[in-house]
């Protein structure tokens, strides 16, 4: 009796540990990467259906009726000779019918107000759900991201709590009807979660959990700081950035009951970067002036993609953080704090430790998915397929890439401090471009604001803290922003002259 007890309890023990077993790799795409320049330029083909489990269009947006926003028409639709984003991304099925797509609503520049008073009444709410089952059908996702940033904050309430619950309750029991798939972005740090989720309730609702492990640190702060942490520095030990990293993040969400199983470690295949005022102080914790300059590619001052940072190796100075586990970098006056494959490799080191549910990408267009350093195609995106151990139909094994393999252990090395890494490449480093335009010269109000000057270059606009912000695009080749219909068009139909309120 005893032994089949022991069997019994062996069996109920091996089970669990199949089941927990990382199983998903979540990878999110912004469909206004279109419009970047050159190498930069990212399409829908450009994806490798097969190193993803999950794939999440970004972004749609949420009208005050509870209606989905389609945000961009001429990228998301095919009408008016648009891009039909929407279709060609869910044909990826066909390619993987493994593959899940998802549509993410939300993101930071639609902000929190509207969210927060639109879920607020429970007519609105069944009006959103309602709207949810209907743009899923209608487009053929298989589930929505809600990418509410973030609930009792930046202008919420604190009943957002609550009404965030509630909506992912009321979205759950239809959703289950149709079998399809309901997610979240979240925030990372628990000084910032605590605020926005009843978090044993998102375990509950939620088929899994994406939480933003990055941007801990960024050109907001007024000295250089990692842009994702595996686990704390001593410097930060005792001060506000204490539980500012990934290990801190994911430790805290699970004391605060969210299931290991659904939990995803998000990975940021893109660093923040810094202007320094020493050049001799190159550690974070280091004083700055400003944001890095902007990239070639992404061209946001602030950050830069790893596929711009890639080609920046070989002019500058690459050093690894033994505490943080995680590189940073620095040529001139400029630094930036990422992750490469090694420091790829060891999250998911640590999501195996724990049987976390799996990975996530923020996002796919800044990995080097051209191969231009030399370490293949989607080198970041890779490791993550191979390290997680992703099979599924129409799968072929990624070819290896030889990376750092040391174990990080569960924190911070005994002897911690910085090495510096040679580098091999002899692309030189970006230098700053020339100076972008102010917020003021080109936002004259929210929404979409064609440049005064070039008719094939506009800009989506917001106000932030009583301030102009705006993300610059530029139209394909041979055609205008037509202000009219927020859509690229033809010159012939176009009256280029300059946009009014």
């Amino acid at each position: 009796m005893k032994l089949a007890i022991v069997v019994a309890v062996a069996l109920v023990s091996l089970v669990a540990t199949v089941a927990s077993k990382p199983d998903k790799l979540v990878c999110y795409y912004g469909g206004w990467v279109v419009y970047r320049p050159g190498d930069g330029k990212y399409d829908i083909e450009n994806i490798d259906p097969n190193l993803c489990t999950h794939v999440i269009y970004s972004f749609v947006g949420l009208d005050t009726s509870g209606e989905i926003k389609v945000l961009d028409p001429w990228i998301d639709l095919p009408d008016n000779w648009g891009k039909d984003g929407f279709g060609r991304f869910n044909s990826m099925k066909k390619i993987n019918p493994d593959l899940k797509t998802l549509i993410a609503i939300g993101g930071w520049n639609e902000g929190s107000v509207k969210y927060s008073e639109t879920f607020a009444i429970p007519a609105k709410r069944a009006v959103f759900v309602k709207s949810s089952v209907d743009f899923l059908k209608k487009y053929n996702f298989d589930g929505l991201d809600l990418d509410w940033e973030y609930p009792n904050q930046r202008g919420g309430k604190p009943e957002d709590v609550d009404n965030f619950s509630k909506l992912l309750q009321e979205l759950r029991v239809e959703f289950d009807k149709y079998g399809y798939l309901l997610t979240a972005a979240v925030a990372a740090a628990e000084t910032s979660f605590t605020q926005s989720y009843d978090v044993p309730k998102l375990g509950q609702y939620l088929h899994f959990i994406n939480i933003m492990t990055y941007d801990f640190h960024g050109a907001w702060e007024k000295e250089t700081g990692l842009n994702s942490p595996l686990y704390m520095s001593k410097i930060e030990e005792g001060t506000s950035f204490a539980g500012f990293n990934t290990d801190a993040s994911i430790q805290a969400w699970m004391k605060y009951g969210a299931p290991a199983s659904k939990v995803i470690l998000g990975v940021g295949l893109y660093g923040r970067s810094f202007t320094i005022i020493d050049q001799n102080c190159i550690t974070p914790r280091c004083p700055t002036s400003g944001p890095g300059a902007a990239g070639q590619f992404t061209r946001e001052a602030g950050m830069l993609g790893y596929n711009e940072i890639c080609l920046a190796e070989a002019g500058a100075k690459k050093m690894w953080d033994d505490e943080a586990q995680v590189p940073y970098m620095s040529w001139g006056n400029q630094w930036v704090g990422y992750d490469d494959e090694r420091s790829a490799k060891l999250k998911v080191d640590y999501i195996k430790k724990y049987n976390l549910g799996g990975g996530m990408v923020w996002s796919v267009d800044t990995d080097d998915f051209h191969g231009k350093c030399g370490k293949g195609k989607n080198p970041l995106m890779t490791v993550l397929n191979r390290e997680l151990g992703i099979t599924q139909s129409g799968t072929t094994t990624p070819d290896p890439i030889t990376t750092t393999t040391e174990d990080p252990g569960t924190g911070p090395t005994e002897e911690p401090g910085t090495t510096e890494e040679p580098t091999t490449t002899t692309t030189p480093a970006p230098t700053a471009p020339p100076p972008t335009p102010s917020p003021t010269d080109v936002c004259k109000f929210e929404g979409f604001n064609r440049d005064p000057y070039d008719c094939a270059v506009f800009y989506r606009c917001w106000i932030y803290e009583g301030q102009y912000e705006y993300m610059k695009f530029e139209c394909g080749p041979g055609l205008w922003f037509d202000p009219d219909l927020i859509v690229c068009n033809f010159p012939s139909a176009v009256d280029c002259t300059p946009q009014t309120p």
